[in-house]
């Protein structure tokens, strides 16, 4: 039931045009069963049922979740309503647009899919690389015990062990988000996708102490300050959680 209602709920827009539709269709066809519709705003009903069927197509080509057969069939029932009107010479325009719309679409799902498929081998290279996954473990055991309120004498203990990652070990690390920071600078992946897979373990990082004291406190690593600046602001436009502590002034 629930389901089923959040499935309504996400094709109103659908709806909404075939609605539209249906009111210009029943205002083209009204003259040919003796009824007037009085001009409206200096508009003849014909124009106002073509006006109205243009805004259905428009609503319905930009919709990003527009399953085809709606489509095709919003494109079927907009061009009869022209035809009814006598605004013929319409159909061959709308089609052109709707054709390049679709294209434009198409082309953006590419870049889409692209976009993820990137995502993921940069992610295959992370999760296969040894010394991520170990310093990966050591970052994720200090987040957990401030998640969980450790003792300072835990969390001292944590910081002596990443204190023991050598400085080729913590910088190759930081390596992997400079070199996605410059990715995202070039226009290769999105923030937004970044944070649905990286955002984790980006914040565990660059913001523990041992790792800002040992590497980024003094300026070092420019791009990931400006990465960290930067999505600290998207996540907290969203109300998403921060990691880490702050350290930084």
């Amino acid at each position: 039931m629930k389901r089923n209602f959040l499935k309504y709920i996400t094709n109103i827009p659908i709806q909404i045009s075939y609605l539209l539709l249906l009111v210009a269709l029943i205002i083209t066809l009204m003259p040919h069963f003796d009824y007037e519709i009085q001009p409206l705003f200096g508009m003849s009903a014909n124009s106002i049922a073509v006006a109205i069927s243009l805004a259905a197509i428009t609503f319905i080509s930009i919709y990003k979740d527009v399953k085809r057969a709606d489509f095709v069939i919003s494109i079927v029932l907009s061009a009869v309503i022209f035809h009814l009107a006598n605004y013929n010479e319409l159909i061959a325009i709308v089609s052109a647009l709707i054709a390049i719309i679709t294209i434009a679409k198409q082309i953006d799902a590419q870049q889409e899919t692209s976009e993820a498929q990137f995502i993921f081998d940069i992610n295959d290279k992370y999760v296969s690389n040894e010394d991520y996954k170990y310093i990966y473990t050591l970052l994720d055991s200090y987040q957990r015990l401030l998640d969980t309120g450790g003792s300072r004498e835990e969390l001292d203990a944590m910081e002596e062990r990443l204190d023991n990652l050598s400085n080729s070990q913590i910088s190759n690390y930081l390596t992997f988000f400079e070199v996605l920071n410059l990715l995202r600078l070039k226009g290769s992946v999105k923030l937004e996708l970044m944070d649905d897979l990286f955002a984790y373990r980006f914040f565990i990082a660059v913001r523990n102490p041992v790792i800002y004291r040992r590497k980024l406190k003094y300026g070092n690593f420019a791009n990931i300050r400006q990465l960290h600046d930067e999505w600290v602001a998207y996540r907290l436009e969203r109300n998403l959680k921060i990691y880490g502590v702050q350290c930084y002034e």
